[in-house]
C-alpha cells in the first residue's frame, strides 16, 4: 500500500459496512474470517496490520479499549461494527453472555473429576465443593510443611 492515499478510518468503515434497519447493526462487507469477525487493514505507525473491524470501529468512535477488556457484541452479531452495539467487558462477562456458553454450561452437571456441581461462586461460575475442599487442603498442607 506504499504511496497509496488511504481514506480516514471513519470513511473506510462507512464504505465497508451496511446499516441493517431492523437490528441497527452495521454489517461488515469487507473480509470476514471463519470465526465471523470482520477484518480491516490499519496503518499503525509505519506498519500495516490486520485488525478486527469491530475493534477499529469502537476505537474510532470511543477511543482506546480498556486494557484487558473484550468487546462484547450486545447484538450477538460478530459481523456488526456499530460502535453502539459494542461494550468493553471482562473476558468472564463476555463468555457468560454467550448463548453457546450458557447452553454448554446448562448441560454440565458434573465437574471434570465427576463430582456433582454443588453451587455457584460469587463470579457466577459453577463450583464443585469437593474439589474446592481438596484444593484448600493441599494449600494448607503446603503452608504448614
Amino acid at each position: 500500500m506504499r504511496g497509496v492515499s488511504v481514506a480516514p478510518l471513519e470513511d473506510r468503515i462507512a464504505d465497508l459496512s451496511m446499516p441493517e434497519p431492523n437490528s441497527g447493526c452495521w454489517l461488515w462487507l469487507g473480509v470476514i474470517k471463519n470465526n465471523g469477525y470482520g477484518t480491516l487493514g490499519v496503518k499503525r505507525g509505519q506498519k500495516w496490520m490486520t485488525q478486527h473491524a469491530h475493534r477499529v470501529s469502537y476505537e474510532v468512535a470511543h477511543g482506546s479499549i480498556p486494557a484487558g477488556a473484550d468487546l462484547d457484541h450486545k447484538c450477538r452479531n460478530r459481523a456488526c461494527v456499530n460502535p453502539q452495539h459494542l461494550e468493553p467487558v471482562t473476558r468472564s462477562v463476555n463468555l457468560s453472555r454467550s448463548p453457546l456458553m450458557r447452553l454448554s454450561m446448562a448441560r454440565k452437571t458434573q465437574c471434570p473429576k465427576g463430582h456433582p456441581y454443588s453451587g455457584i461462586n460469587n463470579r457466577g461460575q459453577r463450583i464443585c465443593h469437593h474439589c474446592l475442599a481438596e484444593a484448600q487442603a493441599r494449600s494448607r498442607r503446603k503452608t504448614h510443611v
